[in-house]
């Protein structure tokens, strides 16, 4: 776990970095976001980062939310970038 964050819903949200370390390379389906409800202690539902989203030294750092959206900050070593999850569908883009 590299971030936990109380979402404007009230759940916890968890982020999964999906590798050991900055720096490191990724492990294949580690990438991941855990929503988790504080009333009952109970996960949610789980955000998988699908394998076209991560690249070798992906790195979920931290996140953000925002209009139906959570903004996911990936520090890859040569190609860091923003990943936008769709609270709603699930849906994870690369931008």
């Amino acid at each position: 776990v590299n971030t936990v964050r109380i979402g404007p819903d009230g759940d916890l949200w968890v982020v999964d970095a999906g590798a050991p370390r900055v720096g490191g390379r990724a492990i294949p389906g580690a990438a991941k976001i855990i929503r988790i409800d504080l009333k009952t202690n109970r996960v949610r539902r789980t955000y998988q980062a699908p394998a076209s989203l991560i690249r070798e030294y992906s790195y979920f750092n931290d996140m953000r939310f925002n209009r139906g959206k959570a903004y996911i900050t990936d520090a890859a070593s040569m190609e860091p970038a923003l990943v936008v999850l769709d609270l709603k569908t699930g849906q994870m883009r690369r931008v």
